[in-house]
């Protein structure tokens, strides 16, 4: 499945550098998420080269805070997660925005609270590897929730979008 999302531009990865205790809060969140995936004959990894990031001031403060879609994977099941760190490196908020079978996202941009995603789904002929169908939908931060919303429910009007930069390890 990730191969097909690399190959259909979803996982495109670039360089951003992520701060010590943004490392530290990051890499908290995805042992929480594994051990609830965790089954005793398969191991949960992260796909390291699908993992984006995004610096925008999410809470308010007027700080930059740092988006993270991030997937794992367990044998043929992969999720896609996001996760908002604050600019103290703490982690604010994390949800599960897509799996296999249902879509997959990629992101990207932000304004305000508000993170975009670009998503495709399977149409009715499409293999569980390669949705085909695009879209969007976006994620509005409320204090420690992440909450999706509409796209059409994004304002046109508001602040300049931050585009999304993405992370190689």
């Amino acid at each position: 499945m990730i191969p097909a999302l690399l190959g259909a531009g979803l996982l495109a990865v670039t360089g951003v550098p992520l701060w010590p205790i943004e490392s530290h809060s990051l890499g908290q969140v995805i042992r929480q998420q594994s051990a609830r995936l965790a089954k005793p004959d398969l191991p949960v990894k992260e796909y390291v080269a699908g993992r984006k990031t995004l610096r925008a001031d999410l809470n308010g403060d007027r700080r930059e805070d740092l988006a993270v879609l991030f997937t794992l994977e367990r044998g043929d099941l992969w999720i896609q997660y996001l996760t908002v760190i604050s600019s103290a490196g703490k982690a604010l908020a994390t949800t599960e925005v897509s799996r296999v079978g249902a879509r997959a996202v990629d992101l990207d941009r932000a304004a305000g609270p508000v993170i975009e995603l670009s998503t495709k789904t399977y149409g009715p002929g499409d293999r569980s590897c390669c949705p085909s169908v695009l879209g969007r939908t976006a994620y509005r931060l409320r204090g420690h929730r992440l909450s999706e919303i509409k796209a059409t429910a994004v304002a046109s009007n508001g602040p300049p979008l931050r585009h999304a930069r993405r992370q190689h390890r």
